[in-house]
């Protein structure tokens, strides 16, 4: 249904006092990049003052929600046209209200949330393309996968499984007698997972919001292969705990949270030793241990006693040297891997690939 505001529906507003119109269908299709956008600036509502004052911010989505033009809505400080633009932002906010992707007090809704997951979800196959590939060759990180999804090829394999790439590769790499590569591909039986994250002030902007898009997608494909999964988020504190998450409903409100405190990763591990299960656990972080008395001796020797009864595993965000240091005892001590995502850009693949390896480990 098409909604119209204004006197003149013929002539999409450029100018101040003519009209505009929106349609569900136009908003549908901006929606997602208007969620994503309140979700990076960590402020899920639609706050008509703010944006006023973040115009320039966004100008490009709220060109394709309003029709307005972009260039003028980033530069037009006339008071005519802000006043008419801020009326035409009230009526927006009362369509967003009315298709349910806001509540009254302009706060983002479970169905914007599931509706911008299933966006990145739809994405998946894109991201899960060459990650093997990828963490091998163009990532930097700590612990042998190759075992997990490659080996030589012997009685019983089928000629079409041979991977004539990483044959080739591994020949010239050894200069040795050719032996085929073929993929390995097992049936996954199950396992437990248990995503640590790390939501102290540090992770705050990009970090955050990279870490949720990324998560998101790992819980998706997690849940897909029948996994049992739990989450904790934490700082100096459990700020929040997800206990058998069967789906992204369960956790959706995840995309709300906002990062603060110091970091204690001691206090998450001796959670989950207190816990007394097993299982694979993947910690992302951008920080060394800071909170509490000799924070560094008190995460090691926790990591050692907890790998008795998880693996370990890694998602460096930016770590600094010393940082880099730390994960790897913790890694060693796992018997996971470290991975370490030096363009933010490029945790989405780093976490799969992490799961994609441990999958394979768990039911080796």
């Amino acid at each position: 249904m098409e909604r119209t505001f204004g006197v003149d529906s013929e002539n999409l507003i450029n100018r101040p006092g003519e009209s505009f119109k929106y349609s569900s269908k136009d908003i549908k299709k901006g929606i997602n990049e208007l969620i994503e956008k309140m979700i990076k600036e960590g402020y899920p509502i639609f706050d008509i003052d703010k944006i006023m004052e973040n115009k320039k911010e966004y100008s490009d989505i709220l060109s394709k929600l309003t029709e307005y033009d972009e260039k003028r809505i980033r530069e037009d400080k006339d008071y005519r046209f802000n006043k008419e633009f801020k009326k035409s932002l009230n009526k927006l906010k009362e369509i967003l209200i009315s298709e349910g992707y806001i509540d009254e007090t302009g706060e983002l809704t479970e169905k914007s949330l599931m509706e911008y997951s299933k966006y990145l979800i739809g994405n998946i196959e894109k991201e899960i393309e060459g990650i093997f590939e990828y963490g091998k060759y163009l990532s930097y990180y700590i612990g042998n996968d190759e075992e997990f999804y490659k080996k030589y090829f012997s009685i019983g394999d089928k000629y079409n499984k041979i991977d004539i790439k990483e044959t080739i590769r591994k020949f010239i790499k050894n200069k040795d007698v050719v032996r085929f590569i073929v993929d390995v591909k097992r049936e996954s039986k199950g396992g437990k997972y248990i995503i640590l994250l790390d939501v102290s002030g540090s992770m705050i902007g990009e970090k955050i919001f990279e870490a949720k898009k990324a998560l998101i997608l790992l819980i998706s494909k997690i849940l897909e292969d029948n996994n049992l999964l739990d989450i904790i988020l934490f700082n100096d504190k459990i700020v929040k705990e997800y206990n058998n998450v069967r789906g992204l409903k369960d956790i959706i409100d995840i995309l709300k949270i906002i990062p603060n405190g110091s970091t204690d990763i001691a206090l998450a591990f001796n959670y989950l030793l207190n816990k007394g299960e097993k299982g694979h656990i993947i910690l992302i972080t951008d920080a060394l241990p800071t909170k509490g008395k000799n924070p560094v001796e008190r995460t090691l020797k926790l990591a050692k006693e907890l790998s008795q009864y998880y693996y370990i595993s890694i998602i460096g965000i930016q770590l600094n040297s010393e940082g880099e240091k730390i994960a790897k005892e913790i890694v060693k001590y796992g018997r996971g891997r470290l991975f370490i995502s030096k363009d933010i850009k490029d945790l989405k693949k780093l976490l799969l690939l992490e799961y994609e390896i441990s999958r394979q480990q768990m039911t080796k």
